[in-house]
């Protein structure tokens, strides 16, 4: 069940995180829990931040595991005297914007993590997840989790580990909405998860998997299925994102426009199959 972002407040900041993409903040909030927050760099509307937020629900009903998220309030006052980089500027904050909950103990998605044989993808909650991904970010065009930059990390449940997506702010072709065009893919080959190692193991052992028949199926039917679901709970997730943010109903329809359009849909799905057949 989807819910409203809890609102936390900063009280304090623990450093920044070197990255090539936003370098966000790791800090501690006053429910006493860790976040990775990225400012709105006061854009008006701040696609990005946007992004993250739909993302964040769109993966929720895809069943996907994803860190949990909240509306971060920083003051800047807090960032006086620090030394940040210019993605942190004090007027960034002026506004809320998103956290990423700290996945205690998460381990980067490394190429030496592999699952060549069926003892191997044991050691996963939800190996298949990751070729899941694969197809979500062909939908929402991410143009940013690839192999040399995964955006995958793994947590720790008992012996087995948890495939989670992170970091969607370069999603959407990293164009402002009203930009955004259904009539061409844009995801390419070397800019999705499917290249990697990991990825092509567990293809490569579900191709083999006896009297399975054609194991795209249940994907081509997960996947309209999803679709349809995010379509039917897409007004509650325009009405979840904090307004602070111009995500207005100008922006939001054309965003609908674009994920649900059965015709592009129909394109994506048969994208994805070039890649995995």
């Amino acid at each position: 069940m989807l819910t409203r972002p809890e609102q936390r407040t900063v009280l304090s900041i623990i450093n920044e995180i070197d990255t090539d993409g936003h370098s966000p903040l790791l800090v501690i909030a006053d429910d006493f829990k860790k976040y990775l927050i990225k400012s709105t760099h006061d854009d008006k509307p701040s696609y990005y931040i946007i992004n993250e937020f739909l993302c964040s629900y769109l993966l929720q009903i895809w069943e996907i595991p994803t860190p949990e998220v909240a509306s971060i309030k920083l003051d800047p006052i807090l960032l006086t005297g620090g030394t940040y980089s210019d993605y942190h500027k004090p007027h960034f904050y002026n506004n809320l914007t998103f956290g990423s909950k700290w996945l205690e103990g998460g381990l980067e998605m490394e190429e030496y993590i592999r699952a060549q044989n069926k003892v191997a993808l044991r050691k996963f909650k939800n190996p298949f997840d990751i070729i899941r991904i694969g197809l979500f970010d062909i939908w929402v065009e991410n143009t940013d989790r690839k192999p040399t930059n995964n955006n995958i990390i793994f947590s720790v449940d008992g012996n087995h580990l948890i495939i989670n997506a992170i970091d969607h702010a370069f999603t959407f072709d990293s164009v402002k909405y009203p930009d955004l065009d259904g009539n061409f893919i844009n995801n390419t080959y070397n800019e999705n998860i499917l290249e990697t190692s990991l990825a092509k193991d567990i293809i490569s052992l579900k191709k083999k998997e006896p009297d399975k028949g054609d194991w795209t199926n249940d994907l081509k039917e997960n996947f309209y299925l999803c679709t349809e679901k995010c379509k039917q709970n897409f007004d509650t997730i325009v009405q979840y994102i904090p307004v602070e943010l111009g995500f207005d109903s100008d922006l939001s329809q054309f965003v609908r426009n674009f994920l649900f359009d059965r015709e592009r849909n129909n394109k994506v799905f048969s994208e994805f199959l070039s890649r995995v057949l």
